[in-house]
């Protein structure tokens, strides 16, 4: 029926079979991490441009003028000697942005909203001033 060399052939064919499949794993094996080391060196280049962008944040918020900037703005501060002009017709209550507040012991700033509660016709409420913005 079969004689032996036919069956060394097929047990031949069947162990180059069984290696050739583990050669094509291992291969596709290969290109996957390598297409995924790409991806996270894109990713470390993202990362590293993100953290010197948050480096220069730090620095800038450290500096003065970020200082004097944000108490201008933030908490509506005002150096000794500056005066504040409203314009009026814009909605604004002018009565919210008057007093001469309290001075501030490091920056050299006066916080010109401290006396709001107390000067304002509506008992300091922060929801009228939002009404009047809206409506």
């Amino acid at each position: 029926m079969f004689n032996k060399s036919r069956i060394k052939h097929i047990a031949i064919s069947v162990v180059l079979l069984l290696i050739a499949v583990s050669f094509i794993k291992s291969t596709v094996d290969v290109l996957k991490n390598t297409q995924r080391l790409r991806e996270q060196k894109e990713s470390l280049v993202l990362l590293e441009q993100q953290k010197t962008q948050l480096e220069q944040q730090v620095a800038y918020k450290k500096t003065q003028e970020f200082i004097e900037e944000s108490a201008r703005d933030d908490l509506n501060m005002i150096k000794p000697g500056e005066h504040v002009y409203v314009v009026s017709g814009l909605g604004v209550d002018p009565e919210t942005f008057g007093g001469s507040g309290s001075d501030s012991a490091d920056s050299g700033f006066t916080n010109n909203n401290s006396s709001v509660a107390e000067n304002s016709r509506y008992g300091g409420k922060n929801w009228y001033r939002w009404y009047k913005l809206f409506f």
